[in-house]
């Protein structure tokens, strides 16, 4: 009965959010996250030294317009001169002293007197080739720094080599960035930027991913020890296994929305205190109300269709082992949108993408991928919506018929033949 449900759905929604547990996760993991986008941006706005990199020339002349090229280009005449950027350059360039060797340098380096030492030599083929020398390598701002300077001189250098105005290079040089505007239904356009579509779209797609795996394995568990502890037995004495099923469902989605809500109010709070926030001047990649919709629907359902796998997993496993063997081709089918996310980004209206949404497996995680970054055709969301519905209340059924004798069984596990029979059983 409808009362029978409800007293099941309160017990498991009131014995998991007055734990310890529930608490410290839903204040800790959006400040973990706060914390992982404040502080990055904290310290970039903060700046760091560069690296101090010290040059071996032999080549007589790169060596000296390197250390040249570290002012600002000259403006051309009669144009204002350019403001000065307040960052600093991930590394500087100087001049090694007369009796520092290649093998001096090296213990230099070792010793964290200097960063590196990068040695110039000639090169029939490129002119010049450049070798760095540094205990780390994983740098990346310093090595475009050199790569960039390295080549603005050696443009300038075959400039002067064929009796051309060296000053070319500054115009030859300039670049040109692209400005990304996302057209929207209606020709609406707003400014954007990949990155925030990109972080949007992924954290969007993880979010579904981690609440459906944690609170899926948090059923599969409190079945395996419902059916361990024999407590089960007694609760079926005055429950239907159906009703016991539905409750426990109805009560961890609760938790899950609880939790949804509590997550977003805090996210929103982080999100404003950003002073580096990466979509502030991305009005697409702000999270929309029909997104927030879309997102707590996809996740109803999507926890329904897999809790009920989840439960019916529980019922036929004895050790937590057996579990994690269960458990394993369900997370895949889960991930698979956020291992693609690549693919989904580049054309999120390929029509393999399109079919995939209609299977309820993948359902929720890739259409709210592909929600969140174009206009996906009201048909393809409602249908895949539609067919996830109908795709729960048939996994429930059949997941209740597994849970009904599954739950009730102890010993080895059964096998798959045995779960057939059940799911057949009238």
């Amino acid at each position: 009965s409808a009362r029978n449900v409800w007293v099941v759905m309160r017990r498991e929604f009131l014995e998991r959010v007055r734990k310890k547990s529930f608490l410290i996760l839903t204040v800790l993991t959006p400040l973990l996250f706060g914390a992982l986008m404040v502080l990055p941006a904290l310290l970039m706005m903060k700046g760091e030294k560069g690296s101090t990199v010290v040059l071996l020339d032999s080549t007589g002349w790169t060596g000296p317009q390197l250390m040249e090229s570290a002012a600002p280009p000259p403006a051309a005449p009669g144009a204002p001169a350019a403001p000065e950027k307040k960052k600093a350059a991930p590394g500087r360039f100087v001049l090694p002293g007369k009796a520092e060797t290649l093998e001096v340098l090296k213990g230099k380096i070792l010793s964290k007197e200097i960063d590196g030492v990068l040695v110039l030599e000639p090169d029939q083929d490129s002119e010049v080739k450049a070798t760095y020398y540094g205990a780390n390598l994983g740098d990346i701002a310093l090595m475009e720094f050199m790569e960039r300077r390295l080549n603005r001189v050696l443009l300038r250098h075959r400039l002067e080599v064929r009796g051309l105005d060296p000053a070319l290079a500054v115009d030859l040089q300039k670049s040109v960035s692209v400005d990304a505007v996302k057209v929207e239904k209606g020709g609406v356009t707003k400014s954007g930027s990949f990155l925030g579509e990109y972080m949007k779209a992924f954290m969007f797609a993880m979010l579904l991913y981690m609440l459906i795996v944690m609170y899926g394995w948090a059923l599969m568990r409190g079945v395996m020890e419902e059916k361990s502890g024999k407590i089960v037995e007694v609760v079926l004495s005055s429950v239907r296994p159906f009703e016991l099923l539905l409750g426990k469902i109805l009560g961890i989605a609760s938790v899950g929305l609880v939790q949804y809500a509590i997550w977003f109010a805090l996210g929103f709070g982080l999100y404003a205190l950003n002073p580096m926030n990466f979509v502030s001047h991305a009005g697409s990649a702000m999270v929309k109300p029909f997104e927030l919709v879309l997102l707590v629907a996809f996740f109803v359902l999507g926890f329904f269709f897999y809790a009920s796998i989840y439960a019916a997993a529980g019922s036929v496993c004895t050790t937590d082992q057996e579990a994690q063997q269960v458990q394993l081709p369900i997370v895949m089918c889960l991930i698979l949108p956020v291992v693609l996310a690549g693919l989904i980004m580049r054309n999120p209206d390929a029509p393999w993408l399109v079919v995939l949404g209609f299977i309820p497996l993948f359902a929720p995680t890739l259409t709210v991928m592909r929600a969140s970054l174009i206009h996906v055709p009201l048909w393809q969301t409602l249908g895949s919506l539609a067919v996830l519905a109908v795709s729960v209340v048939a996994v429930a059924y059949l997941s209740a018929k597994v849970y009904r004798v599954g739950v009730l069984m102890t010993g080895k596990r059964p096998t798959i033949p045995e779960i057939l029979r059940w799911v057949r059983a009238k």
